[in-house]
């Protein structure tokens, strides 16, 4: 499992979209896709975001994986050292380091059990205005029936 999860994390990182992928998609609009949340491990958040990437890459120029991470962390870090601490100027600051207008989250919060609330939400973080949101449950649920959920929750060419 942990190989599995190593060659995982270096196609992501080694990767990344490029600018021929988006010059296919006719110039699409640049979107941060921002680390998975939620009660998983490392391998866990990786095939969620894995799946996530694979359905945005269709439509955005997409930027995700170890880069956002680790600049996120530091962005959060600053914001949150000020009095006024804001997680939507911590987004747009994010978003114009990328270069990108757009940043896409999903977040999965655990209910009791196996239950799982899970949301996904689209933010032009310029106009600071949700694009898309839509949100589920997962009854009962297992890290292959929530990459399955990603399916839903992220139709074709959203």
């Amino acid at each position: 499992m942990k190989w599995l999860v190593a060659i995982l994390l270096v196609g992501i990182l080694v990767f990344p979209s490029s600018a021929s992928a988006a010059e296919k998609r006719g110039g699409a609009a640049r979107l941060v896709l921002l680390p998975v949340s939620g009660p998983f491990t490392q391998g866990e958040k990786l095939q969620l975001a894995i799946k996530l990437a694979s359905l945005l890459g269709e439509k955005y120029d997409l930027v995700y994986g170890g880069k956002v991470e680790k600049f996120l962390q530091k962005a959060l870090r600053e914001e949150n050292q000020k009095a006024d601490c804001d997680l939507d100027a911590c987004y747009a600051r994010v978003a114009k380091h990328f270069n990108a207008e757009l940043v896409a989250a999903l977040t999965v919060s655990k209910k009791q059990g196996n239950d799982y609330a899970v949301a996904f939400n689209i933010v032009n973080v310029l106009e600071g205005k949700s694009i898309f949101a839509k949100s589920g449950e997962c009854l009962s649920c297992s890290i292959g029936k929530l990459v399955g959920l990603c399916d839903v929750l992220i139709p074709a060419g959203e």
